[in-house]
């Protein structure tokens, strides 16, 4: 939790960030990012400053990012494209990208619920409660292009495929996926002790994020064959661009395109199994009904429409 007895973050200084960035700069109590950055900066006002204005950086270099790669597209939209924001924390990034970008309809996917409720609540974000296991992570909706900073840099090894199908299952045909990665940059200037193996995988077992097991949350290091011999595996993504060390100075960036629509996941069929095991009986417990009332009546039953699943 954060520790700010002098205000810092509620006082004169907040409302000239809004006024000079023109965004709310409310802090959730929660956020690791703030509470990491007053660790190391050791001033919580010189980590306010840098919290809003690095979110701000961060957010015109997706524009930037999304512009050269599909600036066409952008451009010739005659309705506002829709962009998610996955793993998005409590706003830092998002609080700027839903203002600079208008063209795309912003949308803010945690796995925290108190993230969750402080972007919807706070910051009046669109917001979408994420999962641990790749699997359940799910949507009503799917997206024009899905953003994703700084968590491949966290994935475990056996779990770096089913995100990326899991990220694909939000995307949009024709879709674009941003993420950005620990790769040899990172690995030389920020974990040179740890092991690389033959794929060019290698991690640490700890997690900055103190409410999130290592069993999901670590940091990784992924050279770009490892990335890339990844994205290949998932019919239906396709690599753009990757771009070294260009995130923060050392992460590296990748732009994938959606050139095939994926398949639901082994949960996301079950539960159309069930839905439509449910449609079937309710629809023989209609007619089984409409029976009784005719045999019983000399009536029909009126028709009734069937129920929402």
């Amino acid at each position: 939790m954060l520790k700010d007895e002098d205000g810092v973050l509620t006082g004169p200084m907040a409302t000239a960030l809004e006024a000079e960035f023109g965004v709310s700069a409310r802090i959730a109590p929660q956020d690791y990012i703030m509470n990491a950055l007053i660790w190391v900066m050791k001033d919580v006002g010189v980590a306010f400053r840098h919290y809003i204005e690095d979110g701000r950086a961060n957010a015109l270099a997706v524009k930037a990012v999304l512009e050269k790669f599909d600036g066409a597209r952008l451009a010739a939209a005659s309705a506002p494209l829709s962009l998610l924001d996955f793993a998005s924390g409590y706003g830092r990034v998002g609080r700027h990208l839903s203002k600079l970008m208008p063209a795309a309809f912003y949308t803010a996917m945690d796995i925290h619920p108190t993230a969750v409720s402080f972007n919807r609540d706070t910051l009046g974000l669109d917001t979408i409660l994420s999962h641990n296991e790749p699997e359940l992570v799910v949507s009503d909706r799917t997206f024009d292009y899905v953003v994703a900073l700084s968590f491949f840099s966290h994935v475990r090894r056996a779990l770096f495929d089913k995100w990326l199908q899991a990220l694909h299952r939000l995307m949009k045909p024709g879709g674009m996926l941003i993420f950005t990665a620990h790769g040899r940059e990172s690995h030389d200037a920020t974990m040179p002790d740890v092991a690389i193996d033959a794929d060019g995988y290698g991690m640490m077992k700890t997690s900055e994020q103190f409410d999130l097991s290592t069993d999901y949350y670590v940091q990784a290091i992924t050279y770009e064959p490892f990335v890339v011999a990844a994205i290949k595996r998932i019919k239906g993504l396709e690599l753009v661009a990757v771009e070294p060390a260009s995130w923060w100075g050392h992460q590296d960036m990748y732009v994938v395109r959606c050139v095939e629509e994926a398949s639901p996941s082994a949960w996301q069929r079950a539960a159309m199994r069930i839905s439509g095991s449910v449609r079937y009986f309710a629809g023989r417990a209609r007619r089984t009904l409409g029976r009784f009332v005719k045999s019983a009546t000399g009536k029909s039953q009126p028709e009734t429409p069937p129920p929402s699943i």
